[in-house]
């Protein structure tokens, strides 16, 4: 059996993977993502045919890249697919791919990662980082990132230690939200697996009813027979605004 420390951290990564599998189904199903992917597919398929240089190619395939927050394959050898393929689920891709090859572990540097630990040369000194972009040597820090530096050495108890800094991160935080006001909507771990098989069923029997629908999902498990087409509904409507760039929201922590 595995320590504390061992079952919270992979507890934190099953977390994790949650968020990462459903803003990709989500991603997948958006008409713009839809309609990039297949636009770089095609532009792959004229550079391999000779009709489109690597440069141009790998042009197209960083801006697909900066568009979705997806990493874009490298010039040379390793130019082009495999990426991320529109066509199949998370928990396909895990599977053909393998859940700790080069493919899946790009995709879940996108995801979120706010929070990163560096070093200095020296190893000497260790920095709660929120994003690598800010400038350690004469603390240049963006309005939007915290920089929490920690001398180890002057360190005389760790749990007073992680209170401060837990306190300190509650304070630039509500700080933050308080100067910008409505910048992140705060996305709520839901029913997204249901939210997914309403949107789906909807978009692929375009004549049914919420009430065939919301039938088919919450029936016979549902005792509520009157408020299943509200639901089904509701839960449609909440799949139309994750497709369409919702989303982009899903980042851990």
């Amino acid at each position: 059996m595995g320590d504390a420390k061992d079952i919270k951290i992979t507890a934190i990564f099953e977390t994790k993977e949650v968020w990462i599998k459903y803003r990709w189904e989500f991603m997948r199903r958006d008409p713009e993502f839809i309609r990039e992917f297949d636009k770089l597919s095609d532009s792959y398929a004229h550079y391999k045919e000779g009709d489109l240089s690597e440069e141009e190619f790998y042009n197209a395939a960083r801006e697909y890249g900066n568009a979705f927050d997806i990493a874009v394959p490298v010039k040379g050898p390793f130019l082009g697919p495999p990426w991320l393929d529109r066509h199949k689920s998370y928990e396909e891709m895990k599977q053909e791919y393998g859940k700790n090859s080069l493919a899946m572990q790009i995709f879940d540097a996108f995801i979120g990662n706010t929070v990163r630990i560096i070093r200095d040369s020296n190893n000497s000194k260790s920095h709660l980082l929120r994003n690598t972009v800010c400038a350690i040597d004469g603390l240049s820090v963006p309005d939007d990132h915290l920089v929490i530096d920690i001398d180890f050495s002057q360190v005389n108890q760790i749990h007073k230690l992680k209170e401060l800094v837990s306190l300190c991160i509650n304070e630039e935080w509500k700080a933050f939200r308080k100067k910008h006001p409505g910048l992140h909507e705060k996305i709520n771990e839901s029913d997204f697996e249901v939210i997914l098989k309403v949107g789906d069923i909807k978009e692929g029997e375009k004549g049914i009813t919420w009430t065939e629908l919301g039938n088919r999902i919450y029936g016979p498990y549902d005792s509520d027979k009157n408020n299943r087409a509200d639901k089904a509904e509701q839960r449609y409507n909440r799949y139309e605004y994750l497709i369409r760039g919702g989303w982009r929201k899903f980042r851990f922590p």
